[in-house]
């Protein structure tokens, strides 16, 4: 699975050749719709470890991306099955600067990074 530590859903800019960093990755933003949908399940204790796994979709309209963001527990701690903590499942598309839409077919088409993530679900 693709890092996603230092650029949410952007992987660390050396990650692409040096030509695709300054024509695409330096003028994309990604753009929420308005709210996300956010599933409490279980609270996260203070100082408790958890780990945030990250998947991506995208469906026929080439508009959309759907992120789901799983809490769960961390592997150390797990006794059985892993507890869930929260689920956020977020709808977005990907901006230009100029505020034109990025659809995915095209981000997919110019990212390794995005081809290898990203799953299509009809």
């Amino acid at each position: 699975m693709p890092n996603l530590q230092d650029g949410g859903p952007f992987p660390r800019e050396n990650s692409y050749p040096e030509p695709y960093q300054k024509r695409v990755c330096s003028s994309l933003s990604l753009a929420a719709e308005n709210h996300a949908h956010v599933r409490y399940i279980h609270p996260i204790s203070p100082m408790q470890k958890y780990v945030i796994s990250t998947t991506c979709t995208i469906d026929g309209e080439d508009k959309w991306f759907y992120y789901r963001h799983t809490f769960q527990e961390h592997p150390d701690d797990i006794e059985g099955t892993a507890k869930e903590f929260a689920v956020i499942d977020l709808k977005a598309v990907v901006k230009q600067r100029n505020g034109k839409t990025v659809k995915p077919s095209t981000l997919m088409q110019e990212s390794e990074f995005y081809r290898e993530w990203v799953k299509k679900v009809d």
